[in-house]
């Protein structure tokens, strides 16, 4: 796979504290990401997912108004099953219990606060050549 297949991917970051939006914003456009959205705002998710369709959700979980984990409910009740959408857990929650929920419920990874770029930049890219690799096999005619 070509190394820059994946910088054009759509990524939302979800987060409630700006300046956290604002490290990994800056981490990912240093990273050669193009396309990045950011919202504090938890209840726009869903939404945000039907209208701009991300390929790679990176979120918080303690937030206000709407929870991660809510947001994650949501999104698998809303998300195609023949869809892989990759979330990215970034929290400061340490807790076992919330990092096993979130992954039963669909987030593909989880990373704890305060977090290394590098391997911030390194998870995403896994999970978004993991999301290229599966549209190729779930559509290979390229529909």
């Amino acid at each position: 796979m070509e190394p820059g297949a994946t910088l054009s991917a759509k990524i939302l970051v979800v987060d409630d504290e700006p300046h956290v939006i604002a490290i990994i914003e800056a981490a990912l456009t240093n990273g050669g990401y193009t396309n990045v959205l950011t919202t504090t705002r938890s209840p726009e998710v869903v939404d945000l997912y039907r209208s701009e369709a991300p390929d790679l959700i990176i979120m918080d979980m303690n937030m206000p108004g709407v929870h991660g984990m809510d947001i994650i409910e949501e999104l698998h009740e809303v998300v195609p099953d023949e869809e892989y959408l990759p979330i990215l857990v970034v929290t400061g929650n340490q807790d076992v219990e919330v990092k096993l929920r979130a992954l039963t419920w669909g987030a593909k990874d989880f990373l704890a606060k305060p977090f290394d770029v590098p391997e911030l930049l390194l998870r995403v890219r896994m999970l978004l050549e993991t999301r290229l690799l599966f549209n190729r096999v779930a559509r290979p005619d390229g529909r």
